[in-house]
């Protein structure tokens, strides 16, 4: 079975800054998703702000964008016509290479004048073997499995994904990966691995990959 936000991981790559024409298109038409996955959704309208409990939802309205996916993770945007991400508003994560996380949102962005898909990212620690029973037990757990999730640091980063990205789901949430695309694994609450690289200073993601954790 595919675990929750405290045992699930998720492979994904990053690569080149081959960046090209990439995003997706919205609606001038209120909608609401809603999934199985309880949540904590956060609102935020001018300075004030408010905390419900909520199902996992998307909702988009003309003026914004309030998104809670992958285990209650909940980011507030504008909508897809008037919030890009620039590239002075990424994010850098290090070092190049995999890392593991959950999908937090998706915005679209732009890299050096050229339109790109940018995901929330949230970056947890992922353990296995011997070194998963070390640290659930720093934390006070006990582990009935062989690996151990470890999210000390919410912080969401914003990485902007390269157009030709690999990105692979698990099929059914079992151990079978199958083709699929950013619009449609940033909504999925699985761990996800990302591969990343950084070019003059801009990190991007190359590859984005679901991982399955008997």
């Amino acid at each position: 079975m595919v675990r929750g936000r405290k045992i699930t991981a998720a492979v994904l790559a990053a690569g080149a800054l081959a960046l090209g024409a990439c995003g997706g298109s919205g609606s001038d038409d209120a909608a609401t998703t809603t999934t199985k996955a309880p949540a904590a959704t956060s609102t935020t309208a001018g300075t004030s702000s408010s905390t419900t409990a909520a199902t996992a939802s998307t909702t988009t309205v003309d003026e914004g964008t309030t998104t809670t996916a992958a285990g209650g993770v909940t980011t507030t945007t504008e909508s897809s016509e008037g919030r890009d991400t620039d590239t002075s508003e990424l994010d850098t994560l290090t070092p190049d290479g995999d890392h593991y996380g959950y999908m937090a949102g998706l915005e679209k962005g732009t890299v050096e004048g050229q339109p790109v898909q940018v995901l929330l990212w949230d970056e947890v620690e992922l353990f296995t073997g011997q070194a998963a029973v070390d640290a659930a037990a720093e934390d006070g757990q006990t582990l009935e499995t062989d690996y151990y999730v470890r999210n000390e640091n919410q912080t969401i980063r914003h990485l902007a994904v390269v157009p030709d990205a690999s990105v692979t789901s698990l099929d059914g949430g079992g151990p079978t990966p199958v083709p699929s695309s950013v619009d449609e694994v940033w909504q999925q609450q699985y761990l996800f691995k990302i591969n990343v690289g950084t070019v003059r200073g801009v990190t991007t993601i190359s590859g984005i990959e679901g991982v399955y954790l008997p």
